[in-house]
């Protein structure tokens, strides 16, 4: 046994995952602003952003179908009419990373929503999964960012290659996304989290002690102060 779950899984990927969503967000922005459309082609392999007379391009790769009215998700390989589209071709390595550790909604064909825990209260549960699915496929894949297209109520998950450019993650970020993830449930061992999120920034540094953890780098540092049971107690910073 791998001793991996899908909530593991999450809580491993969850920072660097949305510190890129994050990062997207604001280059979208920037670019294209707030009021912004999408054409998806995924034969073609293709996904246009469009905001004014700009556009984005970005190849799609199409991880799973996540459908309210069922309440599951299928997985991009094994949906019937999209499976042999090279767009699918990343969900493989799901299926064969799932099964291989053991972890078996990876490499089931359909999973329902309950495998990816509970919504926050708010937050929709289609929406919720969604991205559950998203932090999942960058955290196995190795690929940043996911893209979430709406189809009716069905939400289309999909990680992006060759999109804009994203910056280096800034350590005045971990304030957003860290409060974030721990609000919405996503971690649940916070000191095993935040060391995969360091291993990912090689340029952040990090002095581990009783109360937490420093991590530091030219523009200042954050403080994350844990408890005896790992659980984040307080946040400081100085950048």
């Amino acid at each position: 046994m791998s001793g991996l779950t899908l909530e593991l899984i999450v809580n491993d990927g969850a920072l660097w995952g949305m510190l890129a969503q994050l990062r997207l967000n604001q280059q979208l922005d920037a670019v294209l602003g707030s009021d912004r459309s999408f054409d998806v082609d995924l034969g073609n392999s293709s996904l246009t952003l469009g905001g004014g007379a700009q556009q984005v391009s970005a190849v799609p790769h199409l991880i799973a179908s996540v459908a309210p009215g069922p309440q599951t998700v299928r997985w991009g390989w094994a949906l019937a009419e999209l499976g042999n589209l090279p767009a699918t071709g990343l969900s493989g390595r799901l299926r064969d990373f799932g099964r291989a550790q053991q972890v078996p909604a990876l490499g089931s064909d359909e999973v329902p929503f309950s495998a990816f825990g509970p919504a926050p209260e708010g937050v929709e549960e289609v929406d919720w999964v969604a991205e559950q699915v998203g932090i999942l496929a960058c955290q196995v894949i190795g690929e940043v960012p996911w893209f979430v297209v709406p189809a009716g109520d069905t939400r289309v998950v999909l990680l992006l290659q060759d999109g804009p450019a994203l910056p280096a993650p800034e350590l005045a970020q971990v304030m957003t996304v860290l409060p974030d993830a721990l609000m919405a449930g996503r971690l649940i061992d916070p000191p095993r989290a935040l060391q995969h999120l360091l291993g990912r920034v090689p340029n952040w540094h990090a002095e581990w002690g009783p109360a937490g953890v420093r991590i530091s780098d030219p523009t200042g540092n954050i403080d994350v102060h844990l408890d005896q049971d790992g659980q984040v107690t307080e946040i400081q910073t100085n950048i």
